[in-house]
């Protein structure tokens, strides 16, 4: 931000909830003149996290206390569960084989038997689909 000469304090309103899409004012951004088109990002990969005061709304970068108001936050604690498992090691071999195994799937049903193979949501297999039909129009295009 570029302050008025003389001025140190802003009061920015934010009534569409900016703040939270696209992290604060002043938050550290990396700004270019280059021309080359920038990919998109999602929402959260390129704001910073806020958080936003339940006693005085203020919104801010998160801190255990509000800036404005001094409210302390309550601490929710949460309970460790442990469960019994076994470490295995992971192979280069065993990734680039399932790496392999999934690029040899040419179809959505081949992709749900790797799914269900793998013990996976059988979401994993639409997704994996719906992003190879995407990258697929856009080289269509590109022609």
């Amino acid at each position: 931000m570029r302050p008025f000469p003389g001025k140190e304090r802003a009061v920015i309103l934010d009534h569409v909830g900016n703040c939270h899409r696209h992290g604060l004012p002043d938050d550290e951004r990396a700004w270019s003149l280059d021309s080359k088109p920038r990919r998109q990002r999602k929402q959260d990969e390129d704001a910073d996290p806020v958080k936003q005061c339940s006693e005085c709304f203020a919104v801010h970068k998160p801190a255990p206390i509000c800036p404005a108001c001094g409210f302390v936050y309550p601490v929710k604690h949460r309970e460790i569960e442990q469960v019994d498992g076994s470490l295995e090691e992971v192979k280069r071999v065993a990734r680039e084989k399932a790496k392999a195994e999934q690029k040899s799937a040419k179809t959505l049903e081949d992709l749900q038997r790797i799914a269900a193979a793998r013990g996976y949501s059988p979401r994993w297999a639409e997704h994996v689909h719906r992003a190879r039909q995407s990258r697929q129009a856009e080289w269509r295009g590109q022609r």
